[in-house]
């Protein structure tokens, strides 16, 4: 198929090559053939630096609203510093290192370029795990690392999700895509979880309504293993760092919207510090979850791990208080294994595990167990509305 492209072939003037980038753009024309994408990477972006910052703009314009001319740098950079590497020969240095600086340009002044190659993704698994690697993983950051730092790379990866952050553009994603860009959040913060965790969460999804309402969008979508993944190892510990009084009704707010809530298990419950964080968790799991986590904390309960034993002593005071019904603690009361961990730990030397122990027995009893002591388990008892 014969393109406006082709009149680049032999030889390139700057007007030509301005009126047929503008003839592109006007017409909103995606470079897909492959012919015509080398002839931009191997007759226009060597003499870029010769052009006018009008002819460069409408160079970078067409690379974005391209992903294959993108990609293809992103081959062409890697093939150059490869055979490089290999024979010891920088004869091909300056072309790499123009390449890169086309690459770096594109990518950080123009944020539509992730859209472009999330929209050109058609449920293809293996397009898909190409956007991952190549923006997510360390594919594209690798080779702009010598040009921009991390947090550099993380704040046009921000651009680029704002730009995405609209209904309208949204809805241009297919449908079968659009439930794999939780993977995709995923692999930025598995890319860098420090510096993502702060730029994806404060910088960008909690910044404004509509930023925080499109999170909601994608976390409804994702499928279960990537929804749990965020919200357990990267969402909790970075709203557990902003927790404070005042914040309290407000991370209740973003779990409950999330649907966050069963979710949780007891190895993730032990990872969390803040008690109130744990409380506000706990009060709203399901009763058969509760039941679940209960008997997971009740075995590790018979270990007696002195790291561990006072925090998941408050944890099943919590879930005995606000979780459990009359039932399901009468069922735990006459349960073999629970009463074996009773009897293992009443014969510690420790006095702390055995008031541990009889101040949970006495709860599962609903205090029918006559035990006299000033011994106490506190919990935070919150008193922010937590209705649904």
């Amino acid at each position: 198929m014969v393109t406006c492209v082709q009149d680049l072939r032999n030889g390139c003037k700057e007007s030509d090559i301005v009126s047929v980038f503008t003839t592109l753009n006007e017409q909103d024309e995606v470079v897909q053939d492959l012919e015509d994408v080398m002839i931009i990477i191997q007759n226009v972006i060597p003499i870029s630096k010769s052009l006018k910052p009008t002819a460069v703009s409408l160079l970078c314009d067409v690379i974005s609203r391209s992903p294959l001319i993108f990609a293809q740098l992103v081959a062409c950079i890697n093939s150059i510093e490869h055979t490089d590497g290999q024979y010891k020969n920088n004869t091909h240095g300056d072309t790499s290192n123009l390449y890169r600086e086309i690459l770096g340009k594109v990518f950080t002044t123009r944020i539509d370029c992730l859209f472009n190659n999330i929209i050109s993704i058609r449920g293809n698994n293996v397009e898909l795990q190409y956007v991952k690697s190549l923006f997510f993983g360390s594919k594209l950051f690798n080779i702009l690392s010598i040009q921009i730092s991390i947090v550099d790379y993380l704040e046009s990866l921000n651009k680029q999700w704002g730009y995405i952050c609209s209904n309208e553009r949204y809805n241009k994603i297919p449908k079968l895509v659009q439930r794999y860009l939780a993977d995709l959040l995923l692999a930025e913060l598995i890319l860098n979880p420090a510096f993502a965790t702060d730029y994806l969460f404060d910088k960008l999804f909690f910044r404004n309504a509509e930023f925080y309402h499109f999170f909601l969008n994608i976390m409804k979508t994702a499928n279960t293993i990537a929804g749990k993944k965020m919200v357990v190892k990267y969402l909790t510990p970075y709203l557990e760092s902003k927790l404070n009084h005042n914040t309290l009704p407000t991370v209740f707010i973003i779990l409950s919207n999330l649907s966050a809530f069963k979710l949780f298990d007891s190895n993730s419950l032990l990872s969390i510090k803040s008690h109130e964080l744990q409380e506000i968790i706990i009060r709203n799991i399901p009763s058969v979850t509760g039941y679940s986590i209960f008997s997971s904390l009740a075995s590790k309960f018979g270990f007696i791990d002195n790291r561990l034993d006072s925090n998941i002593a408050r944890l099943l005071v919590m879930i005995l208080t606000y979780t459990l019904s009359k039932e399901q603690r009468q069922e735990i009361s006459h349960n073999s294994d629970f009463l074996q961990t009773v009897t293992k730990r009443l014969g510690s030397m420790d006095h702390d595990v055995r008031e541990r122990t009889m101040y949970i027995a006495k709860l599962v009893s609903d205090n029918e167990l006559k035990y006299e002591s000033n011994f106490v388990i506190e919990i935070p008892n919150l008193t922010i509305d937590m209705d649904p």
